[in-house]
């Protein structure tokens, strides 16, 4: 979510680069993109909040308010590409978030909520499906079940590689029981990066941002891991998480970057006949 002093801080980079001063954004277009229907995150502050109305408050954060305020065109998109498959879905989501919750929506989602005693068809089985969760802590616990599953399909003496956040050496002044509640945390908790991440030769990654959209790797596509990239001279310890049930190698340095590999799609109808294997395009990107 985005915040007043950011908008603030990006007025006055865009006012030096263009060399326009007295012109807000330096006399740019600037298109702020977002679902503005969502409610601010826990203790967190709408643009829209006035800030001298608050006890404190920054230079910024009033020179970004009246910015936002100086906003006069807005563009509502009521199509969305993610609902193209699924339109009747869409259209009652879309209504949802207006607070219109319709009796033949709720039906929709009563009808597709899975439990334990819910058969799963066939399609749903399928490893491209896609379902949302509750809560974070479900999702996390669903995630977490891959890494040992996945384990114990590994070739004898593999074990997946455990990557610590860098927390720049302030845990170490921490207690071991303090440092093991801090790992058991949500990802929520550190703005959606979590404290660890279990990797896996293989494992499916999701691209979040947009890497390279020209060459798409971008936001939402689906790649897998090919190879983790390690500093000369690093050294791994096993580790046996108790909690997870796995046992895990951890690296001494933390790496670099990971290369990851996302389909390109099927060849081109020209190239039908010959024996071209489906193109893929591997890259780089940092690790945590």
């Amino acid at each position: 979510m985005m915040q007043k002093y950011q908008l603030a801080q990006l007025d006055k980079c865009l006012r030096v680069a263009k060399r326009v001063s007295g012109v807000p954004f330096g006399g740019g277009h600037v298109v702020l993109i977002g679902d503005f229907l969502q409610l601010p995150p826990v203790g967190g502050e709408p643009m829209y909040k006035v800030p001298s109305r608050k006890t404190k408050f920054s230079h910024n954060e009033l020179a970004g308010y009246q910015l936002w305020r100086a906003v006069k065109d807005v563009f509502i998109l009521k199509e969305c590409v993610r609902f193209q498959k699924d339109p009747e879905w869409g259209c009652g989501c879309h209504k949802a978030r207006l607070g219109i919750w319709t009796p033949e929506f709720i039906s929709i989602v009563t009808s597709r909520v899975i439990t334990s005693e819910s058969p799963l068809e066939e399609s749903m089985r399928n490893t491209v499906s896609t379902f949302v969760t509750p809560n974070n802590s479900t999702r996390l616990s669903i995630n977490n079940l891959f890494v040992p599953t996945a384990a114990k399909l590994l070739p004898e003496g593999e074990y997946p590689v455990r990557v610590v956040s860098n927390f720049k050496g302030r845990l170490k002044a921490l207690h071991r029981s303090e440092v093991r509640m801090i790992m058991q945390l949500l990802d929520t908790k550190f703005g959606r990066l979590a404290p660890y991440l279990d990797l896996i030769i293989g494992m499916p990654i999701q691209v979040t941002q947009n890497v390279r959209a020209a060459k798409i790797v971008a936001n939402i596509i689906l790649g897998r891991l090919e190879a983790i990239v390690y500093h000369p001279g690093t050294t791994f310890q096993l580790v046996h998480d108790s909690t997870a049930g796995v046992t895990v190698k951890v690296p001494s340095i933390l790496p670099p970057e990971v290369i990851v590999r996302v389909l390109r799609g099927p060849p081109p109808l020209a190239w039908q006949g010959a024996r071209m294997q489906e193109f893929s395009r591997c890259f780089s990107i940092p690790a945590l």
